[in-house]
């Protein structure tokens, strides 16, 4: 067969190499691609991170509502006259820093995540102070009485009040906050002092005569 000829006259072009292979991508554009890229990952990163505090709150929030039976079952065992003595007063302000949890210990209750562990701070239950016994006070747990002293009354240390001789019950609001205590970053357990951080589930009780 022979070969067809470009007609007289005519000129074949130049075939021009960009039309025979791929052009390759330029420094900057590599550049880019790799900030855009990265920017991405970190942004879902962030996502996982906030979804899993999230979820982790939440079921720190289901545990404390939980908690309720067990923190009415330790008052009821520790009876009127203690719990009268675990109370702060309603004038005082839960969330300020002007309720020392430091100076105020013994009036101050702690529980694990568990429930099976209530006491305040340096009850036996929770064995020789350290930062392992800290860390397990996950939740503390703060009395408030109930303004009226007529339903709350008080006990009179020079001699009990009518009321105290009368009241058939006291009532007053169980403020539960969490966490009680954080890990440092040398790995050391503190108080969580920062306390209008912190979450918080508030419900009403009462401990009879």
């Amino acid at each position: 067969m022979s070969k067809t000829s470009p007609p007289e006259g005519a000129c074949a072009l130049p075939v021009s190499p960009s039309h025979t292979r791929a052009r390759g991508f330029s420094l900057l554009e590599v550049v880019v691609a790799v900030g855009i890229f990265a920017g991405a990952i970190v942004v879902v990163i962030a996502m996982l991170a906030g979804s899993l505090r999230s979820e982790s709150d939440l079921l720190d929030q289901n545990t404390a509502s939980r908690l309720t039976g067990a923190v009415n079952t330790k008052l009821d065992s520790l009876g009127y006259n203690t719990v009268q003595n675990l109370l702060f007063d309603a004038s005082q302000n839960p969330n300020s820093q002007g309720i020392d949890t430091t100076s105020n210990a013994s009036k101050v209750l702690f529980i694990n995540k568990t429930g099976e562990k209530i006491g305040v701070y340096t009850d036996p239950i929770w064995g020789p102070v350290s930062s392992a016994t800290d860390a397990e006070k996950y939740y503390e747990v703060m009395l408030v009485r109930t303004p009226s002293t007529l339903l709350s009354p008080r006990g009179d240390n020079s001699g009990a009040t009518l009321n105290s001789l009368t009241a058939a019950s006291v009532l007053f609001t169980v403020r539960v906050t969490w966490p009680a205590h954080t890990v440092l970053s040398d790995g050391t357990v503190a108080p969580h002092k920062e306390r209008e951080q912190r979450s918080v589930f508030v419900f009403s009780a009462a401990v009879a005569r």
